[in-house]
């Protein structure tokens, strides 16, 4: 059996004044304390709105700093039967006052059961239950009265319980003063349905008419969450009816605010139909059922909700997350801040990286927004941001998301490679020899006009003998991109040759191979086909032919490079050696070097290092070396060094000595060859000189190789030292005689 609840109307009268209580709850030293509450806590602007739902007793600490709330307390709703359950009572301040409360105060928090239905007819009656009351501190808020039945009166509470069926005789319920209203009457006899239960905000109806019940009285609507929100409405009465079917409109609708409707079904073969429950912590009365039915609706929970000012800067309860693939060049994103109390109002952000995941993490400069761009510096390392959440009070504690896993790099692409440019009448093609269809290739060019049909490139656009540069980059998702430039040139215009003056050809052809290093050059005479003087035998004297003249003194014209007789360039160091001598320098170690003179021309070798020296004459035929086997120029003459298979693109010096003077420098091409013409410079004083060509080797190791020459005209020169000339070739045809010592003399020529 549940007993009607005490009438609480004189305190409900006190609430209903809406006054500010000031009050602190003590705990008694030696009484156990209720376990501490769990309210369900959200955010509405900077308030914090803190719900208690569970039913029963718990203790809350009031925040730490808050002075004020604001409050909504509902008891639980009344259970129906034949009536509607009345509504719970209903407290609030929002909107009009506050509550001062002290700051960590303990405080009691009751949340009332909805009570349970009855039901049934005469003599078969089962009484339903009110509602439980609702405690917040030192204010109650009173359970709804449960619905009647024929024989049993409906009961008071915060709102009243409807009336019963067949009984227009029973006396109104009652509503606690300031939190409810009265519940409605059944009013007829003979298929009288049940009243509607009163609700926090309206009386509830009595039965309309026969077979039909009362509406439940509406609840009472507040915005203390942030949202507009009826607690407290009434159950509607049940329907009256034996036909077994239903009766359009026949129970009484719930009030708004969680009332339970009414059946609508009556009784018959055998079926029974009850009324709807109210919503829980709504404090909504039970809906009402047919008289001979015994399933009505159980009242709704109450519900104590407290809002206040957030006193504090915003706090974490769930780290942000981070989406995105750990990788360089991909984007890191912060695809959730986190949950945070105290309503922020704005969120900052800080990338951080470390070594190890559980690491000492170091800011990453300037990477302050939501996303961020991985580089080069973050390979190997992990990631994470810091969010730091701000409202009015001020700024949160950062909070770190979870790491990403390690940041990897892009795979390196292959690096294009290209056959030699050939040229074209407009430019010139080349075939890219390791394209991939899976890469994306983009091409440029200097000039002209650049086209690709798959691996073939064709360069349009240019005069004769233009040259053009095609840069060929390269791209694939998640790889590095690469370049490569190739450089080719359009077919040149065809030109007229003229004769150049006298010159001095030096074709060097690098090794390939490392060169022996030894002593320094060592001067050897080769035999050669030119006729040559010989010593008359027993006579005394010398036979005599004609040696090869001298360089002519006719100076043919041309077009040369200019001379240069001052540079800042830094003379190199170079040996010492006669004229008609050679030395090879590699990387500063002196190679040995051995020079001959075939066909007019000196050769000297050293390893597989090679060149040939000689003087061309106006037809371009090779000049006779001078009476002493030498190579002899003039100051004017043009000197073409001819080099292969060397760096490309390294820098080649041709320098003049004794006093160093660069004649000139050339670059070597992408196929590793070059040809310069240099001036000897026409103040070149007469006497011996060297010419030193300086080179870079395809290892870049660099290589001098010098030359001694001599400058002027052939000075007349005693028969003996063209007799030494011819003393190998006549020896080596069987004409071998003794030379007396004081003829056996050679002439030297001091080099400068």
């Amino acid at each position: 059996m549940f007993n009607r609840p005490l009438s609480l109307r004189p305190f409900g009268s006190l609430v209903g004044a809406l006054c500010v209580f000031v009050f602190t709850v003590a705990v008694m030293p030696g009484v156990a304390s209720a376990a501490a509450c769990v309210p369900v806590i959200t955010t509405d602007g900077l308030y914090s709105v803190a719900s208690f739902k569970t039913v029963g007793t718990c203790e809350w600490t009031v925040p730490s700093a808050i002075t004020e709330v604001t409050y909504l307390v509902v008891g639980g709703g009344g259970g129906g039967a034949s009536g509607g359950g009345g509504g719970g009572g209903v407290l609030t301040n929002h909107g009009v006052s506050t509550l001062t409360v002290t700051p960590n105060a303990v405080l009691s928090v009751v949340v009332g059961a909805g009570g349970v239905y009855g039901g049934g007819g005469s003599g078969n009656s089962i009484p339903a239950g009110s509602g439980g009351n609702s405690t917040f501190g030192t204010l109650t808020a009173v359970g709804g009265g449960y619905g009647g039945t024929n024989g049993r009166q409906p009961a008071d509470g915060g709102s009243g319980g409807g009336g019963g069926f067949d009984n227009p005789g029973q006396r109104i319920s009652l509503g606690t003063s300031g939190q409810g209203n009265s519940g409605g009457r059944s009013d007829r006899g003979g298929y009288g349905a049940g009243g509607g239960g009163g609700g926090a905000g309206g009386v509830g109806a009595n039965a309309p008419a026969q077979h039909r019940g009362g509406a439940g009285g509406i609840g009472v609507s507040t915005s203390i969450t942030g949202t507009s929100t009826s607690f407290g409405g009434g159950g509607g009465g049940g329907v009256n009816n034996n036909n077994g079917a239903s009766n359009l409109n026949g129970g009484g609708l719930g009030g708004a605010g969680g009332g339970g409707n009414g059946s609508t079904l009556g009784y018959g073969g055998g079926a029974y139909f009850d009324g709807t429950s109210g919503l829980a912590n709504t404090g909504g009365g039970g809906g009402g059922t047919d008289p001979e039915s015994t399933l009505a609706g159980n009242g709704g929970s109450g519900i104590v909700i407290v809002r206040y000012l957030a006193a504090s800067a915003p706090s974490n309860s769930t780290v942000p997350t981070v989406s995105g693939t750990a990788r360089t060049g991909e984007t890191l994103t912060t695809t959730s801040t986190g949950t945070w109390s105290g309503s922020p109002t704005s969120y900052s952000y800080q990338w951080q990286r470390a070594s190890t995941s559980t690491g000492q993490y170091s800011n990453i400069s300037s990477a302050t927004n939501s996303e961020y761009v991985l580089t080069d510096t973050d390979i190997g390392k992990y990631i994470k941001v810091s969010v730091i959440a701000t409202n009015s009070i001020g700024a949160s504690s950062a909070a770190l998301s979870v790491a990403t896993s390690v940041v990897v790099d892009l795979t390196d692409s292959v690096v294009p490679t290209a056959t030699t440019p050939v040229a074209t009448a407009t430019g010139f093609t080349f075939t890219i020899s390791n394209f991939s269809s899976s890469d994306t290739y983009a091409l440029t060019t200097s000039k002209g006009t650049v086209s690709r049909s798959t691996g073939e490139v064709t360069v349009t656009g240019l005069t004769a003998g233009e040259s053009a540069t095609v840069t060929i980059a390269v791209s694939r998702a998640t790889y590095k991109s690469a370049s490569k430039t190739v450089t080719g040139s359009a077919i040149p215009l065809t030109t007229t040759t003229t004769t150049a003056a006298p010159a001095l050809s030096i074709e060097i052809q690098a090794p390939v191979t490392t060169i022996a290093q030894g002593q320094a050059s060592v001067v050897t005479l080769a035999p050669t086909t030119t006729t040559i003087p010989v010593l008359g035998a027993g006579k005394g004297t010398v036979a005599t032919t004609t040696i090869a003249p001298s360089i002519p003194r006719t100076v043919v014209t041309t077009t040369v490079p200019a001379q240069v007789t001052t540079t800042s360039v830094a003379a190199p160091k170079i040996a010492q050696v006669a004229t008609g001598q050679s030395a090879v320098q590699v990387d500063g170690v002196d190679t040995k070097a051995q020079i001959s003179r075939v066909n007019n021309q000196l050769v000297v070798s050293a390893g597989a290092l090679k060149a040939t020296i000689g003087g061309i004459n106006e037809n371009g035929s090779a000049m006779s070396l001078d009476s002493d086997g030498n190579v002899r120029l003039r100051s004017g003459d043009v000197v073409r060094i001819k080099l292969a298979g060397f760096k490309p693109g390294s820098t080649v010096e041709a320098w003049l000595f004794s006093t160093p003077v660069l004649m000139g420098t050339s670059v070597v091409g992408v196929d590793g060859s070059v040809t310069g013409n240099f001036v000897v410079p026409k103040n070149a004083s007469l006497g011996a000189h060297r010419i030193a060509v300086v080179a870079k080797a395809v290892d870049g190791k660099p290589t001098t190789f010098t030359v001694g020459i001599a400058v002027g005209a052939v000075s007349e020169t005693s028969t003996w030292t063209r007799v030494l000339i011819a003393i190998p070739i006549t020896l080596a045809i069987g004409f071998g005689f003794l030379l007396p010592n004081q003829l056996r003399r050679r002439r030297k020529i001091r080099t400068a």
